[in-house]
């Protein structure tokens, strides 16, 4: 099969395979793909090539699953195609930083929280990462030599991984601002407006980057329901909420009886809230008591 143009998922999993780092297994579908039951003995990744916001994206645990998904899955890519790949079981991360003159100058390790299987969209990011030290130094390092090689120096970029004991495995990157609200988390946690930086840079614009920006303890929920139905909250609490010390952040995007749909990907998002704290177990507990408080819920 031809090399797939390098805006897809295809083609970067042939890079990582190309630079011997680690790549789940993966398989490309299209709509006349025949696969053995046997490839679903254990937990798959089914994902559109050309696609964004974890739009049907799915864990596949069997292959009746997959056969139900995959027409549903290869409709949000723009060439109709997809990838089904191994499910990685470890910690899932993002790394958000500024290269300039190749260099990383800038990067937060975030530990990202995910919607419920099947589903992976984020659900939030919290600062800082339970990672240990020396595997935060090696992702940087993989990051640094990746940019090397793609040629890309200055500028903004995302990345997700996962690390699964002492393997990293570097799922996707960008060479951008990464979505999910995170430029908006990283300027409660260090001041630095990620997105005024890559406006001016991408206008020529020299910008200078702080010598340290070191990112207080904080944490992002984007807000959703698990069903689909009517938004149901209490703007009184969501009020009395919002002027706790330590919330930093936090807004609903719709008025209650809103008809809303469970949050599966990117789009159903029903609000965020950013909150920052002493260090990560005050940042956990802060989050889990905003999101049982307001208890927001769609009623079908």
């Amino acid at each position: 099969m031809p090399r797939a143009s390098p805006a897809t998922k295809i083609f970067f999993r042939d890079f990582l395979r190309d630079q011997g780092w680690n790549y789940p297994e993966f398989q490309i579908i299209t709509t006349g793909t025949v696969l053995s039951e046997t490839w679903f003995a254990q937990s798959r990744v089914l994902k559109p090539a050309r696609s964004s916001g974890s739009k049907g994206v799915r864990i596949i645990s069997s292959y009746a699953e997959y056969r139900s998904q995959v027409s549903a899955t290869l409709a949000f890519s723009l060439d109709h195609r997809g990838i089904l790949e191994s499910y990685i079981d470890g910690s899932q991360i993002t790394c958000e930083g500024l290269l300039s003159q190749g260099q990383v100058v800038f990067a937060a390790i975030t530990d990202r929280q995910t919607a419920p299987t099947p589903h992976v969209a984020t659900r939030g990011h919290r600062l800082p990462s339970r990672l240990p030290a020396s595997l935060q130094a090696q992702i940087l390092d993989q990051l640094a030599q990746l940019w090397s090689v793609l040629g890309v120096t200055e500028g903004p970029f995302d990345c997700d991984l996962v690390v699964a004991g002492e393997d990293i495995y570097i799922i996707e990157v960008s060479p951008r601002v990464g979505g999910n609200s995170l430029a908006r988390l990283l300027l409660s946690a260090c001041g630095f407006d990620l997105i005024d930086y890559a406006v001016r840079q991408s206008m020529g614009e020299t910008v200078a980057v702080p010598a340290s920006l070191s990112p207080k303890p904080a944490g992002l929920l984007l807000l959703g329901v698990e069903q689909s139905g009517r938004l149901h909250y209490d703007v009184t609490v969501l009020h009395a909420l919002a002027e706790i010390p330590g919330v930093e952040h936090l807004a609903i995007d719709y008025l209650p009886g809103t008809m809303v749909h469970a949050f599966t990907d990117g789009r159903h998002r029903v609000g965020e809230a950013i909150v920052l704290g002493l260090d990560r177990e005050e940042i956990d507990q802060r989050l889990a008591e905003l999101q049982t408080r307001l208890a927001l819920k769609a009623i079908s």
